[in-house]
């Protein structure tokens, strides 16, 4: 992290960028996730939580990362699973903030929600949660971060 220019993410870090009110936040999007995912196949093996994505103008993590970068995740050096034909995929967290905290799937397993035609014909062709995001999204899970344009 040091050397893509981010700082630690250390108690004391996470006491002085992310404001009080913004765990309570937190905390409700990670229920509001369980609550709307409950009757989803996998659903009871599902784990929510806090996911905090770096800056991607630092560190841009929709690429393979190297295989060092997990060794503190999974304590071993391991490689990303990566399809090389898949786009980068879309920013979800805007630049210029050292860490975006998200809620998320922070488990193994996810929800199981059926085909990607089944999901799309439900949706109506197109995710859109109504939400309020960054960087012109309506993703309601990035919960920001202290900043100019910073949540609440």
């Amino acid at each position: 992290m040091a050397r893509a220019g981010l700082p630690a993410v250390t108690p004391g870090y996470l006491a002085t960028a992310f404001p009080e009110e913004l765990w309570g936040a937190a905390e409700r999007a990670v229920l509001a996730l369980r609550h709307h995912f409950a009757s989803a196949r996998f659903a009871d093996e599902t784990t929510y939580g806090i996911l905090l994505v770096p800056d991607p103008g630092k560190l841009d993590t929709r690429r393979p990362m190297a295989a060092a970068v997990r060794a503190d995740q999974l304590g071993a050096p391991v490689n990303d699973v990566f399809d090389d034909r898949l786009p980068a995929g879309v920013l979800g967290v805007r630049k210029g903030v050292p860490w975006t905290a998200v809620a998320t799937v922070t488990g193994v397993y996810g929800p199981s929600l059926g085909s990607h035609n089944q999901i799309e014909g439900r949706i109506g062709g197109g995710v859109h949660s109504g939400g309020r995001g960054h960087q012109g999204t309506d993703d309601p899970s990035a919960l920001g971060s202290p900043g100019p344009a910073g949540w609440p």
